[in-house]
């Protein structure tokens, strides 16, 4: 599957644009990077395009590009003054709450519940060895005498 989305991303060619590096990956490792790289590599001919046969002035055009392109870095780059502290505070707490949940909370209930389901387990099978054992074993040996046959009926005979 990857082997076609290697051809071209856009203009650039996936190897050009994830480097030497690209040998290295697995193909789920490549499909991710392609991924993340192809959906958030952005450019101004990507948002904004002209039909063919139209086009405006080329230095309205470049000067559009520019702008387009100084300003999403700006604009990135602000909010990831801002906001990147935080959210890595954020995300860190909550991956060690989630951490600590899983190591002191739930784990050990899962291993309280194996044990008494183990114990469980054991009480049922003493009680329906000794109640329906019996009956069971009974059942087997009566069944156990038939025999099954089989025969081929001729046309003369009523069924």
């Amino acid at each position: 599957m990857f082997t076609n989305l290697s051809r071209t991303v856009g203009s650039k060619c996936l190897k050009h644009f994830f480097g030497n590096e690209f040998k290295k990956y697995t193909n789920k490792e490549r499909k991710l990077l392609f991924v993340v790289g192809y959906l958030f590599k952005v450019e101004f001919d990507d948002v904004i395009a002209e039909p063919e046969g139209t086009y405006s002035i080329d230095c309205v055009w470049k000067g559009s590009n520019r702008l387009f392109t100084c300003s999403k870095n700006c604009c990135y780059k602000t909010l990831t003054l801002i906001c990147a502290l935080p959210i890595a505070f954020i995300s860190g707490c909550t991956f060690a709450c989630l951490s600590f949940q899983h190591i002191w909370c739930v784990s050990p209930a899962l291993r309280q519940c194996r044990i008494n389901c183990y114990m469980v387990r054991q009480y049922l099978t003493s009680v329906l060895d000794s109640c329906l054992g019996p009956c069971c074993s009974e059942m087997g040996l009566c069944l156990s005498r038939i025999r099954i046959g089989r025969y081929q009926l001729t046309s003369t005979e009523v069924v």
